[in-house]
């Protein structure tokens, strides 16, 4: 993977934005961090890399629907996985599906075994169905903000894609500039284009999500017959 640039701290990163941006005034220079974790942002939403996500383990409550296992710093969950109390057995995964799906598919609370499904329910809680008959083991991979130039140095991002950071920050500039904003659509222009040759160098680890094609889901009652 070719890559020209590569920044190991936030001084030489902003040091090259002043540089193509040439405005050395307060006003720019005091949001400086502010447009650099915009660019981050933007590139990172744009990659989409499987390798960025990270997985954490958690024990599920018996008896319980509403499971309080959600990492404080979860953007979005890609998928869960339940192991056996202690983390025992197979990898067995559980689909995602809305609340209101949950509660037609498993209406009554007192009926327990391994869950099948599982909804977003709050920024902490998951809520699953059947209700857990056991303290069941959870594998969650997840999307979480990974550690920005500004206040970690280096990171993933500023050392192995530099060009295409810098040229999503200045990008992310644009409601800092008082001048021609013609600079900016050249910037995107060269920011598209370098974001579809590192997807295509990065294929293999872009994000693309598989969902297998699996028989229509019955009620918890239905399926027992």
């Amino acid at each position: 993977m070719s890559n020209p640039l590569a920044f190991a701290t936030l001084a030489a990163l902003s040091t090259a934005i002043q540089s193509f941006i040439e405005d050395t005034g307060v006003e720019f220079t005091g949001n400086i961090n502010t447009i650099i974790q915009l660019g981050e942002g933007r590139c990172y939403t744009d990659l989409n890399l499987e390798l960025l996500d990270t997985v954490i383990t958690a024990n599920l409550t018996a008896a319980q629907r509403l499971q309080a296992i959600k990492p404080a710093n979860n953007q979005a969950t890609r998928t869960i996985h339940l192991r056996g109390v202690g983390g025992t057995g197979d990898l067995i995964k559980i689909a995602r599906r809305t609340y209101e799906f949950c509660i037609e598919y498993a209406p009554t609370i007192a009926t327990q075994a391994r869950p099948l499904y599982y909804a977003e329910y709050s920024p902490t809680e998951y809520y699953m169905v059947p209700t857990p008959d056991v303290a069941y083991q959870a594998s969650i991979r997840q999307v979480v903000a990974p550690p920005s130039l500004v206040s970690v140095a280096p990171t993933w991002l500023a050392t192995n894609m530099g060009d295409l950071l810098l040229y999503g920050c200045l990008v992310s500039t644009e409601q800092y500039l008082k001048s021609d904003d013609s600079f900016i659509a050249k910037w995107k222009d060269t920011y598209d284009g370098l974001l579809s040759i590192r997807r295509f160098e990065l294929r293999d680890v872009v994000r693309s999500d598989y969902y297998p094609i699996k028989d229509a889901a019955k009620p918890v009652s239905q399926a027992a017959q």
